[in-house]
């Protein structure tokens, strides 16, 4: 009867240790991951359009090129464009991206659980707002150069053969 009662005293320990164990390491991981800063998966709202301006998403074989309005929510590597006469306005939070006429971008093609954001420039002018960042880096990659900020307000104007940052 003695080894009974000890066989199940030892389970019972084995089996609290292991609930420990548990608890603890699920304290951690909550504790590790509110640490991050995070990334919402909202898109970008759309604050101002006029002119000709267009979008299409991320996944191009879905879709084509649609008309920009005032009011829409824009997924995370949208890609946007404007005409000849086209301005438009888009934020992420308190981050804000004014395109003049003749812009194309595409929209935080590459967000990162870091607080890492990149756009794609490729042509045209647009105005950054950009909230400050205690840690990660907002950045804007055209075909001649990357400015990368961790929170400020900045032009970037790409013409034939040079960028203006």
């Amino acid at each position: 009867m003695g080894f009974t009662f000890g066989f199940a005293k030892a389970m019972n320990a084995r089996r609290l240790t292991i609930l420990v164990a548990v608890l603890v390491l699920t304290l951690l991981a909550a504790i590790s991951l509110r640490s991050l800063p995070a990334v919402s998966s909202a898109g970008w709202d759309v604050l101002a359009a006029s002119g000709e301006v267009e979008w299409r998403g991320p996944d191009v074989r879905i879709g084509g090129w649609q008309d920009l309005q005032r009011a829409d929510r824009l997924p995370d590597g949208a890609e946007l464009r404007t005409g000849s006469d086209g301005t438009a306005i888009v934020a992420k939070g308190l981050d804000r991206i004014e395109l003049r006429p003749n812009t194309e971008l595409v929209v935080a093609a590459r967000a990162s659980s870091f607080g890492k954001m990149e756009i794609d420039q490729t042509a045209g002018s647009a105005t950054y707002t950009v909230e400050k960042r205690p840690s990660g880096t907002f950045s804007v990659h055209t075909p001649f150069v990357v400015a990368v900020v961790k929170g400020t307000k900045f032009s970037v104007d790409i013409e034939a053969q040079e960028t203006s940052v």
